[in-house]
């Protein structure tokens, strides 16, 4: 049957792709994106440090890991910055 499929198909569209279907480039858009995130992580970073200060409450194993992900997250977008 010509409209029918298992799961396991995929489908390949008919029509032929535009030309420049490949040359698009959305690296603008991904670096908007990531410094903007790095930006919410940084505030949100500083947010729970105030908040751990004001509290006295000592650091944990979470404060260690949001540690590791600022730097990751830093990481990436140096990455994409060169």
């Amino acid at each position: 049957m010509p409209g029918s499929h298992t799961p396991n198909t995929v489908i390949f569209p008919t029509c032929p792709l535009p030309q420049n279907y490949f040359a698009e480039n959305r690296s603008d858009i991904l670096l908007i994106v990531a410094v903007l995130f790095f930006i919410i992580e940084t505030a949100a970073f500083g947010l729970r440090v105030a908040a751990r200060r004001l509290t006295s409450r000592p650091y944990g194993w979470d404060d260690t890991f949001t540690v590791l992900a600022l730097v990751t997250n830093l990481a990436i977008c140096t990455w994409l910055l060169a």
